[in-house]
């Protein structure tokens, strides 16, 4: 093909993604609340961890069966000595724990500061969820334009890195939500008083959003491991060799991403990484060109 030809087919490729891509955003706007409510259950979490370190004393009532309730046996005195705010709790007639807890410390997960907050959230959600249903065709268009100019052992060896890579984007994207209620609850801990966490929903979403790409794209490491090795760049035997120093890094790439600098955190975001990376070790030996493993088991002595 000319060249010409090859930005015609580029073109309408590219016409191909973006229409994929609208279709995308116009259903994710309506399915937008779902991913939404799923994104705001880690700082719900979060906040009622810290009301609960708040609340020391509880307001006792018993529910009967015929929906009668009664004060169960509390100790006003220490009640109206208590320096926090007290939590009604309701237990069923014969149950010990409470069926239901009420704080009067009030729990508000997110709060609009500006009046097109609403819907420019919901906007941003539908263009992500758009995005994201459109990724197959994306991908599928990106190797249809690429693939013809590669030769059968480059066709190989391309498959699986791109299969690779698109799982092991959304792990990571789902490691960073799973952690993120943990790191909730130690930025909230910073918190004094019974002041509470008031969280704009703008400010809130786009650090989800930019944490779970911060480590949807860390977590692609094995996939840069083994495209540096299948090209020579590095060798699986240097990269062995430098395994303190990788650790090392590690701990300052999940410094970066991680919001909080508490050791246990720190850890926690780094393991994962470094498994990552001695998995990509194991995978990159047979990806490895014959001629870097040769010299690298020269080299070894």
């Amino acid at each position: 093909m000319s060249l010409l030809q090859h930005l015609e087919e580029l073109r309408v490729r590219l016409i191909r993604c973006i229409l994929a891509i609208v279709a995308g955003v116009i259903l994710g706007y309506f399915l937008a609340p779902w991913p939404l409510a799923w994104l705001t259950a880690p700082l719900i979490f979060a906040q009622r961890e810290q009301v609960k370190t708040m609340t020391q004393q509880f307001i006792r009532i018993e529910v009967a069966e015929d929906g009668v309730m009664r004060l169960i046996a509390t100790d006003l005195k220490a009640l109206a000595e208590a320096k926090t705010t007290p939590a009604i709790a309701f237990h069923r007639t014969g149950v010990n724990e409470p069926e239901y807890v009420l704080y009067s410390t009030p729990i508000s997960p997110l709060v609009y500061l500006r009046p097109m907050d609403p819907f420019m959230i919901r906007l941003k959600a539908a263009v992500v969820l758009g995005v994201l249903f459109a990724l197959p065709v994306i991908l599928w268009e990106i190797w249809s334009f690429v693939a013809p100019g590669l030769v059968p052992s480059e066709r190989r060896f391309a498959l699986p890195v791109i299969a690779a890579g698109t799982i092991l984007f959304p792990i990571g994207a789902l490691f960073a939500y799973f952690m993120l209620g943990v790191t909730l609850q130690v930025l909230s801990a910073f918190s004094f008083g019974e002041t509470p966490v008031m969280n704009d929903a703008t400010e809130y979403l786009s650090f989800v959003l930019m944490m779970m790409l911060a480590f949807g794209v860390v977590f692609e490491l094995p996939v840069g491991i083994v495209i540096a090795t299948r090209l020579g760049l590095v060798s699986v035997a240097w990269l062995a060799s430098r395994r303190r120093y990788v650790f090392v890094v590690l701990l300052l790439v999940a410094a970066v991403v991680t919001p909080t600098q508490d050791p246990i955190t720190l850890f926690a975001m780094a393991l994962p990484l470094y498994v990552l990376f001695e998995a990509s070790l194991i995978v990159s030996r047979f990806f490895e060109r014959p001629s870097a493993r040769v010299a690298s088991a020269e080299a070894a002595p």
